[in-house]
């Protein structure tokens, strides 16, 4: 059970960020590899704090996806927002777990990262609706999230996110795409 070479990049939230640190730790993601980034204030897992010029960067990108998800307030949350963004500039590929869906809009703060994702041309970009126990890609032909029928293959670099309000098959979702990586049996 090794991801050696494998970099997680998260925001160091509960739930979600917390989960797919901690569990990719079980499967062999080494500590120096589980970047959960925080600007100013820590997030409760936060060890990796993004720098003034990034964060500026990360604003940049905030106003860039607000400009599709045109949110009206956001500005209380900037801190947070823009860490997203070394999130996702920094990854081949993005794996969220989503609570809602307007389709192709996710809610919540994961939405932003979502969103930084599109506009920045991720070419993979997952998402695991928990209340349909589903995952769906991003389809830059159609704008769409797309279901798919099998669990996302891992890519080296990746951001894993995803909502606060983590549940069983949310959890069962981060168990599985470790499980491909790793070609191991669950650890659960």
């Amino acid at each position: 059970m090794n991801l050696k070479g494998y970099t997680l990049h998260s925001g160091g939230a509960v739930g979600s960020d917390y989960a797919w640190g901690y569990v990719g730790s079980l499967y062999g993601l080494e500590p120096e590899k589980i970047n959960h980034y925080f600007y100013g204030r820590r997030t409760p897992y936060g060890n990796n704090p993004i720098s003034s010029e990034q964060y500026l960067e990360g604003v940049e990108a905030v106003k860039k996806a607000n400009e599709t998800l045109k949110r009206v307030s956001y500005e209380n949350y900037l801190y947070l927002l823009a860490r997203n963004w070394m999130q996702v500039k920094k990854s081949e590929a993005v794996y969220a777990i989503v609570e809602k869906i307007s389709n192709p809009i996710v809610y919540g703060g994961t939405g932003w990262a979502i969103q930084m994702a599109i506009d920045h041309d991720v070419e993979d970009i997952y998402i695991f609706h928990q209340g349909a126990s589903t995952w769906l890609k991003y389809n830059y032909k159609n704008k769409l999230f797309d279901k798919i029928d099998t669990v996302p293959v891992l890519k080296k670099s990746f951001a894993g996110i995803g909502t606060r309000n983590l549940n069983p098959n949310g959890l069962q979702a981060i168990i599985d795409v470790y499980n491909k990586a790793t070609k191991e049996p669950t650890l659960f």
